[in-house]
């Protein structure tokens, strides 16, 4: 069958800067107009994150380093690795739903979450698989830090995880059915 690696590849990215193309922008303003939005956005959801936690201040110099590190600028300006850029702004979106549903227990917080993770999972399907752990191992550590132990919570957050795996699982679920067709070289081949 080959190596068809758009049907495996993330989603969210290529729709996105499709988008820009289709209100008129060139395929390369399309991605660099990309690029720069997530740069940004990635900015901003992290210094609202930081901010919820431990305040203004270190949501500044927080978010600056987190636009600045090494590996960030090397994915916009060398890589233009597009997944990536747009899971760097969405990923402190997922922890910081998961503090407002420990801390504030409403619904609508719930529902952020979820999509929030599926759209995570949607813009890198790597990224969000190896920060899922983080992300729940965070909502469990601020539920025993938290006065009231409410299980009902824990399990509502739970189910929240399972409703973001639900909302993009006409992605995930393909890909693990037909990743035995895949062919990716025999002996060192390519």
């Amino acid at each position: 069958y080959g190596c068809p690696d758009f049907i495996f590849m993330y989603l969210l990215p290529p729709y996105s800067i499709n988008f820009f193309h289709f209100i008129g922008l060139s395929f390369l303003a399309s991605v660099k107009l990309f690029l720069a939005l997530t740069f940004i956005g990635s900015g901003i959801t992290m210094y609202l994150w930081i901010k919820e936690t431990i305040g203004k201040v270190p949501a500044f110099v927080g978010s600056i380093f987190y636009l600045y590190a090494p590996y960030h600028l090397v994915d916009m300006h060398f890589r233009s690795a597009v997944g990536e850029m747009a899971s760097y702004a969405i990923l402190p979106l997922a922890f910081l739903f998961t503090q407002k549903i420990i801390e504030n227990k409403k619904f609508h917080w719930y529902i952020l979450y979820g999509i929030t993770l599926s759209v995570l999972i949607l813009s890198h399907q790597a990224i969000s698989l190896t920060s899922l752990p983080f992300i729940l191992l965070y909502g469990i550590f601020l539920w025993f830090q938290s006065k009231q132990k409410d299980l009902k919570t824990l399990l509502y957050y739970f189910f929240a995880t399972v409703y973001g795996l639900a909302l993009s699982c006409f992605y995930w679920v393909p890909i693990l059915y037909e990743a035995k067709y895949m062919f990716w070289g025999v002996h060192g081949d390519i």
